[in-house]
């Protein structure tokens, strides 16, 4: 008997070999629940049909928004077609129009199309999705490409079954890509010793301090750990000495003190002296920037800080 945890998986569900066999699979399929309500869209009690592509990642779902229109649905590009392939609307890098959501931030039609698909190929496709042949992942300094060793922050990068490519666009492609093949997905990730992918946040998000890569998100979690913090969002702010420095805005508990000396000492214990925020400021709930749909206005935020205090 194989020890292999993947193999029992697979066999357990009819086996490798036998999926291999096909390369497509439709369902018809009725979805609803909360999370449709928060975001905007409650969903109907109308049953749908499902296609999904098998060796690679591609679905659709119709009807969608109208009788006569479906999704078309890869990583890199989602749209909305009429049933004889009319181009209603589409968005190329979808994934990067959820930045800054939180679980109550509305969707548009979209979004809500991207969701869909994404979910339902998974869905639909595992387990096998994860045998797929020559799936690899790693990380890599975000200036030079080159790999990263273990348990060091950079842009994770993917090759195997993923995207052939931008609909039409190879300039996106010539960017998307390395000379090798490997996807830059523009998240920032470390491969940790034990092989997990440590998700980071977004390569775009990245503090350059004194020349060190600092992931927002990493100093968000210590801030978060502290019992008088309810919110902080992280940025980097110009400097003329360090290129940028860490800056933090946070909102206290009601009951909690804005001790701002206490926060960096708390954070001092839990990071690197240079990831450490070098300014910090005290808001209430209202007076974050935000964008019309209440995301975090972060270029808004990095401007606030920019000119609040002294580093």
């Amino acid at each position: 008997m194989t020890t292999d945890p993947l193999t029992r998986v697979l066999d357990a569900h009819g086996g490798f070999e036998r999926w291999q066999q096909f390369t497509r699979v439709e369902a018809t399929i009725v979805s609803g629940g909360l999370l449709f309500e928060m975001k905007g869209m409650p969903q109907d009690p109308t049953s749908r049909h499902m296609a999904a592509a098998l060796q690679h990642e591609w679905s659709s779902v119709r009807p969608f928004g109208a009788d006569d229109q479906r999704t078309d649905f890869t990583p890199d590009r989602v749209a909305i077609e009429k049933l004889d392939g009319t181009l209603v609307a589409e968005r190329l890098r979808p994934r990067d129009s959820f930045d800054g959501h939180t679980l109550t931030t509305p969707w548009d039609p979209l979004q809500r199309a991207y969701f869909n698909g994404y979910a339902l190929w998974t869905y639909l496709t595992s387990p096998f999705l994860l045998a797929l042949p020559g799936m690899s992942v790693r990380a890599v300094d975000p200036a030079t490409r080159a790999p990263l060793p273990s348990g060091e922050i950079g842009e994770l990068a993917v090759r195997g079954y993923t995207t052939p490519g931008y609909f039409r666009a190879p300039e996106l492609d010539a960017q998307a890509f390395d000379a090798a093949g490997w996807f830059l997905t523009g998240d920032l990730g470390s491969i940790e010793p034990d092989g997990r992918v440590r998700f980071r946040g977004r390569l775009k998000e990245m503090i350059k301090t004194g020349g060190v890569n600092v992931a927002p998100l990493e100093v968000e979690h210590v801030l978060l750990q502290h019992p008088g913090i309810v919110q902080a969002h992280v940025v980097g702010v110009p400097d003329r000495l360090k290129g940028e420095i860490v800056a933090a805005a946070v909102e206290m508990r009601a009951d909690a003190e804005p001790d701002a000396a206490a926060i960096t000492a708390f954070c001092r214990e839990r990071l690197a002296s240079y990831k450490v925020p070098a300014r910090l400021a005290f808001r209430a709930a209202g007076d974050f920037p935000r964008t019309p749909t209440g995301k975090i206005h972060n270029p808004g935020l990095r401007d606030e800080l920019a000119r609040d205090g002294t580093s």
